[in-house]
């Protein structure tokens, strides 16, 4: 039987309706907690949770947890300028907070940079930031570093320390805790 432990924040036990979810996050959005809002606005972009999907609302949600300091916000805002959901479409805004986002260690931000840094041309600074996302164990950013290689934009020598990086990042984040939850979350689908 597995233990379900209870909110972190109120010590009640987990909820069981999506109702009572809500509940919860509407009280912890009113104390500003970045977490709330983020999940709020990532409820309002997918129209999960019983809410519609209005990308100008998650917006607005995802900018206070922002504003609030939330690196998942800014990575989602640099999502929604690179395009143009719920804001016209805006490279430079995007690239501004993913580099937020990825200085506050948020590894999809860090490839982000990487593939537009790509896509501009610039290569070398490409592939520093695939070669940051791949040793925090970010698997795509080792695609960004494989097409590098074979077009030769990183070394031999920097590819293969990258992939060793990756494969060490991997290996911590592998645990038997997390080999059971995951067959959890398998169960009954």
């Amino acid at each position: 039987k597995l233990l379900i432990p209870p909110c972190p924040f109120c010590r009640k036990p987990t909820a069981k309706t999506v109702q009572e979810i809500n509940e919860r996050v509407d009280k912890r959005m009113a104390l500003n907690d970045v977490d709330a809002l983020t999940n709020r606005a990532g409820d309002y972009d997918l129209g999960v949770q019983g809410f519609p999907i209005d990308h100008v609302k998650a917006f607005e949600l995802y900018s206070r947890a922002a504003d609030l300091g939330s690196m998942s916000a800014h990575y989602s805002l640099g999502n929604f300028y690179r395009h143009g959901k719920g804001v016209p479409a805006n490279t430079k805004k995007a690239m501004h907070h993913n580099t937020i986002a990825a200085i506050g260690g948020n590894t999809q931000a860090r490839n982000n940079l990487g593939a537009s840094e790509a896509v501009a041309g610039n290569f070398p600074r490409a592939m520093k930031h695939f070669v940051i996302a791949a040793s925090a164990g970010f698997e795509n950013a080792m695609k960004g570093l494989r097409m590098g290689y074979s077009e030769g934009y990183i070394s031999k020598e920097d590819f293969d320390n990258a992939l060793r990086a990756y494969g060490e990042a991997v290996d911590e984040m592998n645990s038997d805790q997390r080999d059971v939850a995951a067959k959890a979350a398998t169960i009954g689908r």
